[in-house]
């Protein structure tokens, strides 16, 4: 007589079913936003060491 196990082995492979597979790790969408931040955050800091240059009659040239 064989027995048959109920559970898989080791290594299964992938699920025939897409419901449960893992999401992914990278959203292309957060990658593009956190670059548009970055960008925004650069452009603040030095538009706030332009004005701070001016302040103390310094000329920036950028």
């Amino acid at each position: 007589m064989t027995s048959q196990w109920s559970c898989g082995g080791l290594n299964p492979g992938p699920s025939a079913c897409k419901a449960d597979a893992l999401p992914l790790s990278y959203n292309p969408m957060d990658a593009l936003i956190q670059r548009m931040d970055v960008q925004r955050n650069r452009n603040e800091y030095f538009k706030m060491i332009e004005m701070q240059a001016r302040v103390c009659g310094a000329v920036a040239q950028w």
